[in-house]
């Protein structure tokens, strides 16, 4: 349970804050406070460019401990068909935690490479399309950091509304 502002019209920053409660083994009652950014572009000289980079950072009031998470992407898409696109694309991330049992900061810097099929329905020609769904597909290895994980497989399905 929580509430979510977006202090800036044209820009895609949220703060929230949540109650999380407990329901089961593996969950706590904790509050988060949260901020995201996500800042999406496509250069002028070649529509089919694309980067996207994603904020986020988050702090638990009773655990006093905090994750921070950044993610940028590059891609050139492709037309499949009118509401079909597939993008290859080059990513990059960085993570932080103190949000375990010995207080310790967890870091995680890491490189990859993807592919991204997305499906706009919806659309017509005076309207965006009314939602989306994408596929992603990411291959990721551990360039530095102190987490033990060295490489990734990522299979990630967002849908847009």
């Amino acid at each position: 349970m929580g509430v979510r502002y977006k202090p800036l019209k044209d820009k895609e920053l949220y703060l929230s804050a949540q109650q999380m409660i407990k329901a089961g083994d593996n969950t706590r009652n904790e509050t988060l406070l949260r901020a995201s950014l996500g800042i999406s572009g496509k250069p002028v000289e070649d529509k089919s460019i694309y980067n996207n980079l994603y904020l986020d950072a988050n702090y638990f009031v009773k655990n006093r401990s905090k994750v921070l998470y950044g993610n940028y992407e590059l891609g050139k898409e492709y037309r499949l068909s009118d509401h079909t696109t597939i993008s290859p694309y080059i990513t990059t991330g960085a993570s932080l935690t103190t949000d375990n049992a010995k207080k310790r900061a967890l870091t995680n810097f890491d490189i990859g490479v993807g592919v991204a099929l997305r499906h706009q329905s919806g659309e017509t020609r005076y309207k965006d399309a009314l939602y989306t769904n994408q596929l992603k597909l990411e291959a990721r290895q551990k360039y530095a950091g102190n987490s033990k994980d060295s490489n990734a497989m990522r299979l990630q399905w967002e849908f847009f509304y």
